[in-house]
């Protein structure tokens, strides 16, 4: 066969293998087209507030913080220590009453914050709730410093009780920020406690138990984040479709998406958009089932491999359920502390264990959170999930002994390194080694 013969077979092959790529890409661009146009077959939840709600109160306490006359000095790096800013303190606490009051008021209503998955900007009102912790531990600090200690607690433990109750119907986001309040308002209660008389510290007490019981659990925050989420990825498909989703909830151009993720992009387009979010719902599931055992640090469901969960890894599950349980010990260590000086002002001494408290001053004694995980089992054991469901833990109490003649206690939790180091402190940091050390009772 001559030369131009096998030329032109070669030339009709490609001609016809492009023929037949270009007739295979038609027919997957179709096929996605008739699937990413179908409807969803997939119902979004809902979260109806309660008709009297706390939560609007706290925003607009917020607001009025923002717009205060007189800033509490501690806010001027400029301003003179005390007792020197003292006066300026006065102004910013007289300022500062209605907001209280306020706050105070909404926290004897049901509280529902708005479900908001953290896909969404929420910045406003989460900047208002901030500012106005900020403003609840300055108007502690001056009460303190003037000599009322029992007042400065109450309006520190009015914070406290805000940032419980702050992340009732919210998703993460609201977490988060309700965890940063619970944080900076609670700075300085320990001082508090030693300067009380026996009926505020039974007071205070009570408070705790009430400001614990009204924490909505870790597990119902993952739900909420988890509907949240869900509802979202399910309005901007059904508004935006694929294409216009991608480019709204994260502000790049599909073909990003593309080169940076090829794989799950593709597999994406050609999967049925109503069972990814169910797969993602009964992800969400799952880590609330986790998260309802005891600590152990890391996960062991991992979100599922598709691009709703493209910047949502596991790893932040395992973070903020170590600041949950952090804020949690740290208030069941502060109900302990307070029983304690209670316990030394009826009796006249600090009890030899904790058990003295028992039940008098508080139910039972307290496991730590985080001593309570089987440290010789690897993450990836195979029985691991066998323990998990079967709550096969070392549950340990908190660490406690007395000190110089029994003047003095420590009391802490191994804290979220979950190593004993026999009472050094991490210096209140959620992320820190060390443990969590509370009170020497001088």
């Amino acid at each position: 066969m001559s030369s131009y013969g096998i030329t032109k077979r070669i030339s009709h092959a490609l001609r016809g293998g492009i023929g037949a790529v270009l007739l295979a890409i038609a027919a997957l661009v179709g096929y996605v087209a008739i699937i990413n146009h179908q409807p969803l077959d997939f119902q979004p939840n809902e979260n109806p507030s309660p008709s009297v709600n706390g939560y609007p109160d706290f925003l607009r306490a917020g607001s009025m913080a923002q717009d205060v006359k007189h800033a509490f000095p501690s806010n001027d790096p400029f301003t003179s220590t005390f007792p020197d800013s003292l006066p300026n303190y006065s102004l910013a606490y007289e300022d500062a009453r209605p907001i209280l009051a306020l706050i105070r008021t909404a926290l004897r209503k049901p509280c529902m914050c708005p479900l908001v998955s953290s896909q969404v900007s929420n910045k406003t009102d989460l900047t208002k709730l901030r500012i106005l912790a900020s403003l609840i531990k300055d108007a502690a600090d001056y009460q303190y410093i003037i000599g009322h200690p029992f007042e400065s607690a109450q309006i520190r433990l009015d914070g406290m009780e805000m940032a419980a109750v702050a992340s009732h119907g919210g998703a993460l986001k609201n977490y988060l920020a309700s965890h940063y309040i619970d944080t900076i308002c609670r700075r300085g209660l320990e001082k508090t406690l030693s300067k009380l008389s026996a009926n505020q510290l039974e007071a205070i007490l009570q408070r705790l138990k009430d400001i614990e019981s009204k924490e909505p659990g870790f597990p119902v925050i993952v739900k909420a984040e988890g509907k949240a989420r869900t509802n979202t990825d399910y309005h901007e498909i059904e508004k935006q479709g694929d294409l216009g989703f991608w480019k709204e909830m994260y502000n790049i151009t599909p073909l990003n998406r593309i080169l940076h993720h090829p794989y799950p992009w593709l597999t994406y387009l050609i999967e049925n958009k109503s069972e990814l979010l169910r797969e993602n719902q009964r992800y969400y599931q799952l880590i609330a089932k986790e998260t309802s055992h005891s600590y152990h640090r890391q996960m062991i469901n991992r979100a599922p491999d598709n691009l709703f969960m493209l910047d949502f890894p596991s790893k932040i599950w395992e973070e903020c359920w170590g600041k949950y349980v952090y804020d949690q010990t740290y208030h069941e260590l502060l109900l302990v502390e307070t029983a304690l000086y209670l316990y030394r002002i009826q009796t006249g001494r600090y009890p030899p264990s904790l058990k003295a408290l028992v039940p008098k001053y508080i139910p039972s004694v307290p496991e730590d959170p985080f001593n309570n995980a089987p440290p010789s089992v690897p993450l990836k054991f195979p029985w691991r999930s066998y323990i998990l469901e079967n709550s096969l833990y070392h549950n340990q109490p908190f660490h406690y002994r007395l000190e110089s003649n029994g003047r003095a206690f420590m009391l802490y939790s191994v804290g979220p390194d979950m190593v004993d180091n026999g009472g050094k402190s991490n210096k209140r940091d959620s992320s820190a080694s060390g443990d969590m050390v509370v009170g020497k009772g001088l």
